[in-house]
């Protein structure tokens, strides 16, 4: 199901690629380990730089 769902990503339909191909990686991700890894680092990754620019350069939360 999922590689139908790329496939379609892929051809020009009207969902286009910009909703498809993710959320068919997405569903691949939940049976390899490979790309469940790689979706982890990633999810990680987003939420460091998230709080990292919450905090701020000091260390403090921003207010505003």
């Amino acid at each position: 199901m999922a590689l139908t769902i790329i496939i379609a990503g892929i051809l020009p339909t009207p969902p286009g690629p910009v909703f498809t191909v993710p959320m068919g990686l997405a569903i691949l991700s939940i049976d390899y380990p490979r790309l469940r890894r790689f979706r982890r680092k990633a999810l990680v990754r987003l939420g460091r730089r998230r709080q990292r620019r919450a905090l701020g350069a000091v260390g403090q939360p921003v207010l505003g």
